[in-house]
């Protein structure tokens, strides 16, 4: 939150917490309700985040994140929803691996890892944002079309693009960790200073 410059509403927090975990509690015990309750759940989080609304200060991070910070969690929305339609399982999958956690952790990477290392980052990450985002899209919409002739070869389309910009993100990261460190002022949120 602080990243994207978000007072979130912590009040909340515990709520979508309790809803998570008793969800999977009732999931465990074989009650198909702990999966409404655990999607709520993710929804209720998500919603005190309010990642989507409009920054209460200035964002400490660059827009880019920003980017890959909000699609990552719209990601996540779809990811608790989809399961409550008719034949998405698969595709649900891949929205919370695929969508949600990718998008996050490469986006985390892309910011984290230069910045604790005093390097920069070789290219602008925005492209690999929209080339993760193009083949997540392709395998989930390529998850609907199996039954049909060019649904497996959508499907397919789409983990290849999202290869593609896995093995891109290793070349970003080796090519960055190869250069000189540089003298870069950390952000108030990592030194703690206000």
């Amino acid at each position: 939150p602080q990243m994207l410059g978000l007072d979130p509403d912590l009040e909340m927090l515990p709520y979508s917490v309790g809803m998570w975990n008793a969800g999977l509690a009732l999931q465990a015990f074989g009650i198909e309700a702990g999966s409404l309750l655990t999607s709520f759940g993710v929804c209720v989080y998500v919603g005190a985040l309010s990642p989507f609304r409009k920054p209460a200060r200035a964002p400490q991070a660059p827009t880019w994140l920003r980017a890959y910070l909000l699609t990552a969690y719209g990601w996540l929305v779809a990811a608790a929803v989809a399961p409550f339609f008719v034949g998405v399982d698969g595709p649900a999958r891949h929205l919370l691996a695929s969508g949600f956690l990718l998008t996050m952790m490469f986006g985390m990477a892309l910011r984290l890892i230069p910045l604790f290392e005093s390097r920069t980052l070789p290219v602008h990450p925005g492209w690999l944002l929209g080339l993760l985002t193009l083949g997540n899209l392709l395998r989930i919409g390529g998850q609907f079309e199996l039954r049909l002739a060019y649904g497996h070869q959508v499907f397919a389309a789409g983990a290849g693009l999202q290869t593609l910009a896995g093995l891109f993100f290793i070349v970003i990261m080796a090519v960055t960790l190869g250069r000189a460190p540089q003298r870069v002022q950390a952000p108030s949120w990592i030194t703690g200073e206000v």
